[in-house]
C-alpha cells in the first residue's frame, strides 16, 4: 500500500493555529531552559522590523494561549529561526542584500545542573523606565542583577529577594537578563 504523504495530512490539518498581518518566514519549537521566555513554538516574521513572536500553546497545542514579540525594531526583517542544543536561538536577520546569521542566547546560562534557584516574577515587561520583581521567598537583603546580551554586567544594585524595584531608565532599548540572588534569570525587553 502506497501512501501519499503530501496530502496524507489532509484528515488531520488543522488551520489557522494564529494568523497575522506580517508573512511568517519560518518556525521552530524552543524547548531549553535557557530562555524560558522562548518556550514553545517561535516564528520569525519577514515583514519589516517585525522579529520573532514567541508562541505560548495551550496543553493539546491546537491554540495560541499568548504571543510575545521580541527583537521587533532592532534586526530588520527575520528570515528563519532554529534553535541550537545550547539552548541559543539562530536566526537570519537583515535583508538579501546583507543577511547575518544572529544569535540570541543567555549570557548567564553555564550549563551547570541542580543549583539551588527559584522562579523570578518581572513586569512591567517590556518596560521603559522601571521594572518589579517578585518571588515567593522571604525578604532577604541580595544583589539584583542586570546583564546585557554580551553578558556584561550593566546594573548591580542591593535589593530584597521578595521584591523590588529597579530604575533602568538610562539604559538603551535592548534585551537584558535580570538575576536577583541565585534566582533563574530572566529575560527583560527595555523600550
Amino acid at each position: 500500500m502506497n501512501i501519499d504523504t503530501c496530502n496524507a495530512y489532509l484528515s488531520s490539518l488543522t488551520f489557522p493555529i494564529d494568523v497575522g498581518q506580517n508573512p511568517p518566514s519560518g518556525i521552530t519549537w524552543y524547548d531549553h531552559s535557557s530562555i524560558p521566555e522562548l518556550h514553545g513554538l517561535v516564528q520569525a516574521v519577514t515583514g519589516i522590523n517585525q522579529g520573532l513572536i514567541a508562541y505560548t500553546m495551550n496543553a493539546t497545542m491546537d491554540s495560541v494561549v499568548n504571543k510575545q514579540y521580541y527583537l521587533r525594531y532592532e534586526y530588520g526583517r527575520v528570515r528563519d529561526a532554529c534553535a541550537g542544543p545550547d539552548g541559543s536561538l539562530y536566526f537570519i536577520a537583515y535583508d538579501r542584500s546583507s543577511p547575518r546569521i544572529m544569535r540570541v542566547r543567555n549570557a548567564l546560562n553555564t550549563g551547570i545542573s541542580g543549583a539551588s534557584s527559584f522562579e523570578l516574577a518581572v513586569y512591567p515587561n517590556p518596560c521603559t523606565d522601571r521594572v518589579r520583581f517578585t518571588t515567593a521567598l522571604p525578604a532577604v537583603t541580595t544583589s539584583a542583577i542586570l546583564r546585557n546580551m554580551q553578558g556584561e554586567i550593566v546594573l548591580r544594585q542591593k535589593v530584597e529577594v521578595n521584591a523590588g524595584l529597579l530604575d533602568v531608565g538610562m539604559l538603551p532599548a535592548g534585551v537584558y537578563y535580570l538575576q536577583v540572588g541565585n534566582s533563574v534569570p530572566k529575560m527583560l525587553l527595555k523600550l
